[in-house]
């Protein structure tokens, strides 16, 4: 596979409507340009050509000047230019397209890689691979963790919500709890009984009192608590006649 220097030297010497190149001023310079060669492939390399550089040439150049320290004399971006990029936080997808620039150059076409990768090196296509993977696996479980981290969040919300809620019904439940507790069985109002209170003690009333047997009284022993005969109707069961008029002394 021939280098970068030997195609340009071969487009060179082809040369353009004027015929062969013997230096490289501006017309050989235009013809390295239609032929497809990016500027600052041609300020990296022309100097290696062994043709004599005009004065046009040099000013051109000088527009470049990182040139020939980030292109390999191959014609590609080294692994210099493509560490110093990713070191100046230069993202991924700006460094693809430094690449694509060079790749669909008459020099990366004749690599057997494409996209992006033609316009590097191959260690410096290497190097590149493998640190955007680390890169892709580090953001891969920065996000695993996040989203683990979001989940244990929200858990902890939800047992918080259900451990409030609990803890609300709970109060809500004694305090009812409470009210039932405190509250009277029945309201005094609604007892059967008396309909108006009765009192035991000093100045209260009494249903039943048994007063002192008075001195000389003729009352002895339970005398006092006979009950007085009353009389009721009867039927005269002997005669089979009903009477209204006898009574039975109970």
């Amino acid at each position: 596979m021939a280098s970068g220097l030997e195609i340009m030297k071969a487009h060179l010497a082809r040369g353009g409507p004027q015929g062969p190149h013997t230096a490289i001023g501006q017309g050989a310079w235009g013809t390295l340009r239609s032929r497809g060669w990016d500027p600052r492939q041609i300020t990296a390399l022309a100097p290696h050509t062994g043709m004599e550089l005009g004065d046009w040439t040099k000013t051109k150049m000088a527009t470049f000047p990182n040139a020939a320290n980030n292109i390999h004399v191959s014609g590609l971006w080294n692994l210099g230019a493509a560490q110093k990029w990713v070191g100046k936080g230069m993202t991924q997808k700006q460094i693809v397209a430094h690449g694509r620039q060079l790749g669909a150059t008459p020099r990366g076409r004749q690599t057997n890689r494409s996209g992006w990768a033609a316009g590097f090196t191959p260690d410096a296509v290497s190097w590149l691979n493998e640190k955007w993977t680390r890169d892709a696996e580090a953001e891969a479980d920065a996000e695993a963790e996040a989203a683990e981290a979001a989940e244990a969040a929200q858990l902890r919300e939800e047992a918080d919500e259900k451990m409030q809620s609990w803890a609300t019904d709970l109060t809500q439940s004694l305090s009812d709890l409470n009210d039932r507790i405190n509250e009277p069985a029945v309201t005094p109002t609604e007892m059967g009984g008396y309909s108006t209170p009765s009192y035991v003690g000093k100045g209260g009333t009494t249903s039943l009192k048994i007063d002192k047997r008075k001195r000389g009284s003729r009352d002895k022993g339970t005398r006092r608590f006979r009950r007085s005969s009353f009389s009721m109707p009867t039927t005269n069961t002997a005669s089979g006649k009903a009477s209204n008029n006898s009574a039975v002394n109970v």
